[in-house]
């Protein structure tokens, strides 16, 4: 086996009602002052009143940033960079999807490190320890609360960049609570759901995978596989809720260590030319991917077909594995995308050849 290593800085508090335990770890970890950046949607659903009635009753002094973007931006960052530097607050609280613990992550490296955010696209940029962050996803999808990186867009040259570092730019806790899942609408389920399945799937078949990138990615797989149509229906489904947002954590934490193939190089890439967001644009490509990387690594979609529940007994090798790309291909109409994604390609003029050249020079491929 060759050497590999990989690091968990993130403590998790999981379970139904665990937003009630936010004072009690904020008050851990030192911070006077909270930033809480939190998605509008979920601001204004109520579905986490909860948590600002928790730190009143602790008695911590917070500010609210609500302004975060779907798709955060070089401008959004530094709008809520600005309200972190002029209140003087010492912690960030980030409540909402990927997109919200991305544009905390920002926030925190900008607190204690000088200059612009795309000065640190890239990796181990940044020298100093960002401000802390305590991580509440509320998708069940990108697993940003477990990764060390947060994709922002650079809106003029319509394109993304990632901001990286091996040690420094986790969240310190993340606080999972399937019960806030409830008022999630059901088109960001879905491709935030397709997410997590790219995410686990890219990082157990990458090449770069070890035994514990597998161990989580593959049991990723077969929770999505169990809950994903369920939980499409209805997202007040205390398991269905329970294992997608247990499916999303794991596949959080096993592609760092593996990394993601060329689902998420072409998903960055079309996400940064058009208006799509990042878990329609997995639920666009992953199919596909799928469909020509399986026949290198048989063994491998035989175990991600299986654990998407199909059945693969008397099939050879070869069709045990294709059983992956029916499974994958099955799943989309049956949670309700068909119908989204044709549309997107509708009004897209996508200049393929462009794109085809610009993802082939990426680093994602050493993965794939």
């Amino acid at each position: 086996m060759e050497l590999f290593e990989f690091q968990m800085h993130t403590k998790v508090v999981f379970g139904s009602n665990a937003i009630h335990k936010v004072g009690e770890e904020l008050s851990k970890l030192g911070g006077s002052k909270v930033l809480v950046i939190i998605d509008p949607f979920v601001h204004k659903s109520g579905s986490v009143e909860g948590i600002f009635n928790n730190l009143e009753q602790k008695g911590i002094s917070y500010g609210i940033f609500d302004q975060v973007e779907p798709e955060p931006s070089i401008e959004s960052v530094e709008a809520a960079y600005s309200q972190l530097k002029s209140g003087s607050f010492d912690i960030i609280l980030a409540v909402g999807g990927g997109s919200c613990l991305d544009t905390a992550k920002a926030v925190g490296v900008l607190g204690t490190n000088p200059g612009n955010i795309q000065d640190y696209g890239g990796s181990n940029r940044f020298n100093n320890r960002p401000v802390p962050i305590i991580a509440v996803p509320t998708t069940a999808g990108t697993g940003s609360e477990m990764t060390d990186s947060a994709v922002i867009t650079n809106k003029k040259q319509n394109l993304k960049f990632s901001i990286k570092h091996d040690l420094y730019n986790r969240p310190s806790v993340a606080i999972l609570d399937p019960s806030i899942l409830r008022t999630v609408p059901k088109g960001l389920a879905v491709t935030t759901g397709f997410d997590a399945l790219a995410h686990a799937v890219e990082a157990y078949t990458s090449l770069m995978s070890t035994p514990y990138s597998d161990a989580f990615s593959l049991y990723a797989i077969e929770l999505i596989g169990k809950h994903l149509r369920k939980f499409s229906l209805d997202r007040s489904d205390k398991e269905a809720a329970s294992g997608m947002l247990t499916a999303s954590n794991m596949a959080g934490i096993s592609f760092p260590i593996a990394g993601t193939g060329n689902c998420h190089c072409i998903a960055r890439f079309l996400g940064g030319l058009y208006p799509i967001s990042h878990g329609m644009c997995c639920s666009i490509i992953l199919p596909h991917v799928v469909e020509f990387n399986h026949a290198y690594s048989l063994e491998k979609f035989k175990k991600v077909a299986i654990a998407l529940g199909a059945d693969v007994h008397d099939l050879s090798s070869e069709e045990a594995a294709y059983q992956a790309v029916v499974a994958i291909k099955k799943l989309a109409p049956d949670i309700g995308l068909p119908s989204i994604v044709l549309e997107f390609n509708s009004k897209l003029n996508i200049n393929c050849e462009y794109m085809a050249d610009e993802c082939s020079k990426s680093w994602y491929n050493k993965y794939n």
